[in-house]
Formats: structure tokens, C-alpha cells, sequence
């Protein structure tokens, strides 16, 4: 049998999971099935890979392991949560949080002790029993499949605290009657904590998706009669001839068949100049046509576009990026679980040992005693204040950095600094502004001013990027601009307008010129792009435009250089890449790379990359890599795969993320050991039989207030290191 036979692979799309724990979970689980060769879980898409092996087992099974451990398999292709499991599940959180919010008023008003027992017999048992079912049969299987989770720990401190409830009903003890509100309490932070981790990455994925669609929605088809139509771009299908006006989006793949213009790829591949496109070359779906007409036969269909093969890049790339497991998920997973369970059913063999009445037919106060204290263990094993521990530091501090124009996604992305050792930069946009503007003015017996003037005033009619340049620096110097007569363009060369007062003037490429009958002086630019101009037939001088380096880069560049190796990666051509990093000092640089080789660059890198960039060609390199960081002039593609944003125009906030990390992990580990410690007290006082009730809430409020303060201190010193002298507001 050969390998392809011998082992499938399936990806499955999985609702429920909150947290790196909850990866943890199904990995494990599905590790255990006899014939799965390996199995990766990418929490941040929620979806999860299996290769097994198909003599053995099939993907229903693998489907059936995953809803047993308590987690859900979503029927959509290609969404995380499809749409009806998570109405669902949105509805049984807003249930179950009515419920627990009625219970705390009930607690308040008092009723009558048979119908205030009544209620909270009867609503916790409807939260705890049939709303948090799915919780508890995933708790119980993953206990049989040796597998120690969250969901275990919630199991057996709800039920820990709706058992004493039932104590308190059957011995009228009223003071025990309060943990039917705790058990209940407990169960809708935890059926809300998964339903919200599902709901924002099932918004992130429907966003990542809708801002692939770079494709225009419509297509304007020549059909055999010659009639133009417009119809569904997903309708055109290979040997239709498309028609595209100027400024229009290609729709799909394709090759001119007549027509000249120029077309900028920069959205898709990252290539900052316009490139001249007439009959024969190839053009790119999504690009986007200049100043003329193009009629393109198309090449490959809506699901064998460039954009598609850009989506199956970064979904092939999720396989490649790497887990992190937080503090919290190795203190809670690997030692906490284990010790409460171990302890109350420890405490409750021991405390019977000492304290039994033997041969007696009734319940002792030794049973009693022994039973209330390991109950009260379980219960005080899942606080509140763990459940707080990540979001209190986490929300804090990401306030802080949105307050600088920072948007962190998620607190494993700072984690994932620490692994960082190589740091990748896209050149256009990212180091360079990624916008031509113009960067000198040669005139020739001309006014410079006056050069300007004339040239801005024929620019007024183009949709160029170059005219905008030009625009640009005329507003900048507050040019008047004049009026055109005429005006005519040649796309891929240039423009011709006459001029109120008579002048003619052409403004474009050096050829354009000398067709035209011009004669044109040499002129030696390095590293820019140049534009010539003529006044009734006489060279009047240049305009150079150029996409300049960041003001900021340099001085980022040198920061982050000091701890990590920097590298270079552009679509750009080797002398335009060569002189930025000569002057940026980036000793390691790659020109003319398309998206595919930036990700295989990436994986060849990996673990311990950065990637920072800003286009829908760096979308798959910066998802293959263990960090992404998109800047402020990124597509919506590279801001959704991006964990981390830099939202305002100042690069000087990157370094900023990578030197205040540790700050925030070090918050969280502190509300970890804040929060275990309160119930390290709570377990001894257990011990000691000195647990009551009040001790119990009490120690549940101590616990969350230093959680709070301490969140609320460390957001303090953050703020502090965040300052940036003149910083860059929006």
C-alpha cells in the first residue's frame, strides 16, 4: 500500500475552545484513537488537522471524539462555528446568566424558606444539569480518556457546590443554601467563556474571508455578438473576453488581447511601481487597470485565481505556526486539576478515617464533617478570581496599548515574543511609505514652481499614482493649478494637454517624448522613477519620484537590531530593495520574492519569526510565522491574520511591543500565584476544619480584589514604559 493510501488527512472546523487549554484537550484526545498519526489544533482559526490512518478509523469518528470531549464540529466548510451551533450556544449563555442573575436577587429579597429552597433547587438545577449538559458529558470522557481539563475542574466544583446545597436542604442548614448561587454562578462563566472565544474568532474568520474577495463582484463580458454585459464574476468562466475600464479592478486571471495601460499590483503582490501591461502579457485578478482600456481573455477560473491560491497559501500556512502555552495553561493543566481532585478525595478518606463512628445507620457529624470538607476544597478549587487572572491583566493592559495605537489580539501573542529571534520586514509600506512622492524638480530654463505648475495642471485629469504625486507636492506649495484646453492620454507612455494660454505640454516616459518628436538631454537617476516634460516641443526638465524610506525606520531598525537578526523581504527589484537596506543597515535582504516564496522563506526561518508587513502578499508569510505584526497600511487581509496591530503611523511602537512583553506576562503570572494562594488559605483552612461559608465567599472577594489591584498596578507601569517623546497621534 502506498503512503498516500496508508495515511488521509482531514481538517475540521471546531467550536467551544477559549483557550490554548482547550487545544490541549482535543490534541490529546485525539492522540489517543488508534490510527491518528498526528494531530495539530490552531486555536486561533479553530481549526484542527488530523492525519490518520484510513484502514483504521474514518473522519466520522474523529468528528464523534471531538463532540464526546465537549467541543463542537462545525457542518460549514471553511467557518469555525457555523451559524446555528452558535446561535445556540449564545442563547444557553444568555439563559444561564439570567438564571444566575435572577438567584443573586432572589438571595436579597428573601422569600419564604419552602419556595426561596424551591427556586434555587429548581433554577440552579435547570443551569447546572441541563444547560452545562454538553460540559459535564466532556468533563466525564475526557476523565476516561486520562485527560485532566478545564472542564473537569468546572465539573467538579459546581457539582461540589450544588452537593452542599443539597446538604444544607436536607439538614436545614441555611448557611450551606449560598452555594446553589456559586455552583450556578460558576456555570455561566464557563458556558459564556466559550461561547465568546467562538464568536470572536467565527467574526475574525468571516472578515479574513470577506476581505480576500479582492475580485470585483461583477464582470463586464464581450459576448459573440460583441455586446457588452456585466454578470457575476463567479459566472465567467476560461475563454470569456472581459473588458476593463480605467480605475476599474481585473476581475479574474487573464491575458490582454488588445489594449495598453498600466496595472498596479501592489494589493496582490507588493510591487510599488505601475507595470505597463499591453497585447500578450499576463494580468492578475484584483490588480487594479490605469489610464486605458484592457480586454483580457480570461485564464483561470473564480476558484484558480491568484487571490484563491493566496487563501490556500495562508490556510496551509496555519499549519506551520507554532503553540504557546501560557502560564496559566501549565500552572492550571499540568499541576492544579490533579491536586484539587487528588485533595478532596484525600481529605474526605482522612477526615472520615479520624472522625468515624463505626456501625452506626445514621449520618454522624464525623461523615458529615468529612463530606462538607472535601465539598468545600472542590468548591474552592475553581474561584472565581483564576477565571479572572488573564482577562483583569490582559484587559488592562491592552487598553493601554490601544491607548498608544497598539491593538494586541491576544494575550499568546506576547507570548509568543519571547521565542523571537529573527525579526522579517516587507519593504513597500512597511518601511517605505509605500506612496511615490516626488523627491526632486530639475527644470530646464524654467521656474522650478512654474515646471511644477504646469505639469500639476495636466496631472489634474489622471488617475496615475504618479499624478497624485505630483498633485500632492503642488498643494504642498500652494501652486495654483490652470486650466486645460485639451487633453489626451497614451496609456503605458504618458499625457498630452494644452494649456489655457496655447502651450502644449507632454509629460511622461523618455520615449514618450522622443516619439513625439522631443528631444531629450540624458539624465542619470538612480533608484527613482523619472518623469520628463516638454513645452511645445522643448524639453523644459524632470520630476523625480521616488517611494521614500519612513523617517522613523532607521531609528527602529537600529533598536530592534541590538537583540534580534533582521531580514528583508520585497517583490521589488534588486537595486530599489539594495538601497534601502544599504540605508537602513539590514545586512540580510531578498528581492523579487512573490507571496509563495516569502512563505517559504518564513518556513525555512521558523520557530522564532516576526514578520511585519503590510499586503495581502505578505498574508501567508506573516500566518506561517510565530508572530505577525501588520502596520497602519495594511490591507484587511494582513490586519486579520496579524496578531498584533500598529494602528497609528509611528513605527517606533514596534519596538515598544517587544520591550514591554515581559511586563504583561509577568502581570499575568502574578494574578496566577495571587489567585492559587487565596485558595492555598481556603484548602488549609479546609484542612484545619475551620472552612465555613462566609470564610468561603470571603476568601472568593480577597482573592478577586488583589487580582484587580494588581492587574491595575502593572497597566500603571506599563502606561509609564509606553511613552514615546513626540509621539505620532492619528
Amino acid at each position: 500500500m502506498s503512503k498516500s493510501e496508508e495515511e488521509k488527512v482531514c481538517t475540521l472546523t471546531v467550536g467551544g475552545m477559549a483557550c490554548v487549554f482547550c487545544a490541549s484537550t482535543i490534541e490529546n484526545g485525539l492522540k489517543k484513537l488508534n490510527g491518528v498519526n498526528s494531530c495539530k489544533v490552531i486555536l486561533e482559526t479553530g481549526e484542527v488537522i488530523v492525519k490518520y490512518n484510513p484502514a483504521r478509523l474514518n473522519e466520522e469518528i474523529i468528528r464523534r471524539e471531538i463532540e464526546r470531549l465537549g467541543y463542537y464540529v462545525s457542518e460549514d466548510i471553511g467557518s469555525i462555528f457555523s451559524y446555528k451551533i452558535l446561535r445556540e450556544n449564545e442563547i444557553r449563555s444568555l439563559i444561564s446568566i439570567a438564571i444566575s442573575s435572577s438567584l443573586l436577587v432572589l438571595m436579597m429579597v428573601k422569600p419564604s424558606y419552602v419556595l426561596y429552597v424551591s427556586l434555587l433547587i429548581f433554577l440552579t438545577s435547570i443551569n447546572l444539569f441541563y444547560l452545562a449538559k454538553p460540559i459535564h458529558l466532556g468533563a466525564l470522557y475526557a476523565l476516561r480518556k486520562k485527560i485532566l481539563n478545564e472542564h473537569v475542574l468546572y465539573g467538579i466544583s459546581s457539582i461540589n457546590a450544588y452537593i452542599l446545597g443539597v446538604i444544607g436542604t436536607l439538614l436545614t442548614l441555611r448557611n450551606l443554601l449560598p452555594f446553589f448561587v456559586i455552583a450556578s454562578i460558576l456555570t455561566s462563566i464557563h458556558i459564556s467563556s466559550g461561547w465568546m472565544g467562538a464568536l470572536i474568532r467565527y467574526k475574525a474568520d468571516k472578515s479574513l474571508r470577506r476581505a480576500l474577495e479582492i475580485r470585483p463582484p461583477m464582470a463586464r463580458v464581450i459576448m459573440q455578438n460583441g455586446e457588452e454585459r456585466l454578470i457575476p464574476v463567479k459566472d465567467v468562466r476560461i475563454g470569456d473576453i472581459v473588458k476593463v475600464k480605467p480605475g476599474e479592478r481585473i476581475p479574474l486571471d487573464g491575458i490582454v488581447i488588445d489594449g495598453n495601460s498600466e496595472v498596479s499590483e501592489a494589493m496582490i503582490t507588493g510591487e510599488s511601481e505601475l507595470i505597463p501591461k499591453s497585447k500578450g502579457d499576463y494580468v492578475i485578478g484584483g490588480s487594479t487597470n490605469g489610464s486605458g482600456v484592457l480586454v483580457i481573455k480570461v485564464t483561470s477560473d473564480y476558484t484558480k485565481t491568484y487571490a484563491s491560491r493566496l487563501l490556500g497559501l495562508i490556510n496551509m500556512a496555519k499549519r506551520y505556526r507554532s503553540s504557546i502555552m501560557t502560564f496559566y495553561d501549565k500552572v492550571i493543566s499540568k499541576y492544579w486539576v490533579p491536586f484539587v481532585i487528588i485533595l478532596t478525595f484525600a481529605i474526605f478518606i482522612i477526615k472520615l478515617i479520624v472522625n468515624l463512628t463505626f456501625f452506626s445507620f445514621t449520618i454522624s457529624p464525623a461523615f458529615e464533617n468529612a463530606v462538607v470538607n472535601a465539598l468545600y476544597i472542590g468548591v474552592i478549587g475553581y474561584p472565581c478570581a483564576i477565571g479572572f487572572t488573564i482577562p483583569s491583566a490582559a484587559l488592562l493592559s491592552f487598553s493601554e496599548y490601544m491607548k498608544k495605537g497598539i491593538l494586541i489580539k491576544d494575550i499568546n501573542s506576547l507570548y509568543k515574543i519571547k521565542i523571537i529571534k529573527t525579526i522579517i520586514f516587507d519593504k513597500t509600506g512597511t518601511l517605505t511609505y509605500g506612496i511615490p512622492k516626488v523627491k526632486n524638480i530639475v527644470p530646464i530654463g524654467i521656474d522650478e514652481d512654474e515646471l511644477l505648475q504646469i505639469v500639476a495642471s495636466v496631472e489634474n485629469n489622471s488617475i496615475h499614482p504618479f499624478s497624485k504625486a505630483i498633485l500632492d507636492e503642488a498643494k504642498k506649495r500652494r501652486i495654483r493649478l490652470l486650466k486645460v484646453k485639451e487633453y489626451r492620454e497614451f496609456p503605458g507612455y504618458g499625457i498630452m494637454g494644452v494649456l489655457e494660454d496655447g502651450r502644449e505640454v507632454l509629460v511622461g516616459k523618455k520615449e514618450f517624448l522622443t516619439m513625439q518628436g522631443v528631444y531629450v538631454s540624458e539624465t542619470v537617476s538612480k533608484n527613482l522613477s523619472i518623469i520628463y516634460i516638454a513645452v511645445n516641443k522643448e524639453h523644459k526638465g524632470i520630476i523625480e519620484i521616488k517611494d521614500e524610506i519612513k523617517d522613523e525606520a532607521l531609528e527602529i531598525v537600529k533598536s530592534l537590531s541590538k537583540k534580534y537578526n533582521l531580514v528583508l523581504l520585497s517583490g521589488d527589484s534588486r537595486e530599489t530593495v539594495k538601497d534601502v537596506c544599504n540605508k537602513l543597515k539590514i545586512m540580510e535582504c531578498y528581492h523579487g520574492l512573490s507571496p509563495e516564496k516569502k512563505f517559504e522563506m518564513v518556513k525555512k526561518l521558523i520557530p522564532g519569526v516576526a514578520y511585519i508587513g503590510d499586503g495581502i502578499n505578505d498574508a501567508a508569510a506573516m500566518t506561517a510565522s510565530d508572530l505577525g505584526i501588520a502596520v497602519p497600511s495594511s490591507t484587511d487581509v494582513t490586519k486579520n491574520v496579524a496578531d498584533i496591530l500598529i494602528l497609528y503611523n509611528d513605527l517606533r511602537l514596534i519596538p515598544k511591543v517587544f520591550s514591554t512583553s515581559n511586563s504583561v506576562i509577568g502581570s499575568i503570572q502574578r494574578n496566577v500565584l495571587l489567585a492559587i494562594s487565596f485558595n492555598i488559605i481556603g484548602i488549609g483552612l479546609a484542612l484545619l476544619g475551620l472552612l465555613t461559608p462566609l470564610i468561603v465567599m470571603l476568601i472568593m472577594a480577597l482573592s478577586l480584589i488583589s487580582v484587580f489591584s494588581n492587574a491595575y498596578v502593572s497597566s500603571i507601569l506599563l502606561s509609564n514604559k509606553l511613552k514615546i517623546a513626540d509621539f505620532i497621534k492619528p
